[in-house]
Formats: C-alpha cells, structure tokens, sequence
C-alpha cells in the first residue's frame, strides 16, 4: 500500500507481496490446476512475471486471477473480460486506462490533443493526471 492509502497494482512483484505460482494459486483458490496453469499461460498474462513454464503472479494478481476465473466459468469471453480493466482505474464512461493518459500528459503530449484522441473532456484529463501524481508523492 502508498502512504495515501492507495493500492498500488504495480506490475513487478515486490518482497513482502508474495510470489504465487500456478500450483499455487490453484490450492490457494481450490481451484483445478490444469484450467488455472492454461488461462495463466494464455489468456490471463496481464499480471503475470517469470517464463512460460514458471509463470507466477502477486498477491493482488493472485484475486484477480480469482475474479477473472470464475468469469470465464461462467460463460464470459477473455476479450469481454479485458473490456473491464480489473485493478486499473478508468475515466468515467470509457474503457480509457487512466494510466494512458497520464503517461501520455508525461511524455509531453498537451491536455488538449489528449481530450481530441479520445474524445474526453479536460477535466477527465486533469482527474487522471491528478490521481498518479498523489500516487507517485
């Protein structure tokens, strides 16, 4: 966790996270291990680090594995899936990662060419500026 209270759904695994692997997650989660090591190694890569044959995730990749699984045991597509941008903030009405913007605002990119390529208003841009910049103090 940040100071700000925040949860930080960073990509890389940190001590003190937890490294899980497949056999893992599946006694963790009860789950059958041949359906957890197949979606981990083809359709869930998101939060996943190591080779192929030793994919792990982090303890908050490990609930959304959980959430992710039991989505696609219940009838909904990968793709759909993805739509929905588990852990990762997005502005109000979009599919459009916060992230997005705010790495295109970083890289110099001006607030208003940002509103015109997603078709958002400035103060969509100036929240999710906002928002990882508190993350990152």
């Amino acid at each position: 966790m940040a100071a700000t209270g925040n949860i930080d759904f960073k990509r890389t695994p940190s001590l003190g996270e937890g490294i899980y692997f497949a056999d893992d997650v599946a006694a963790i989660l009860c789950l059958k291990y041949h359906k957890v090591h197949h979606l981990m190694n083809t359709f869930w890569n998101c939060n996943t680090f190591g080779g192929n044959r030793n994919k792990a995730i982090h303890f908050f990749g490990l609930i959304e594995f959980y959430t992710y699984y039991h989505l696609r045991e219940n009838g909904f597509s990968a793709q759909h899936i993805k739509s929905f941008h588990l852990g990762q903030p997005v502005i109000n009405g979009t599919n459009l990662q916060t992230q997005t913007v705010f790495s295109l605002f970083s890289a110099g990119e001006s607030k208003v060419n940002i509103c015109r390529l997603y078709d958002i208003n400035e103060k969509d841009v100036d929240e999710a500026i906002q928002f990882h910049e508190s993350k990152a103090a």
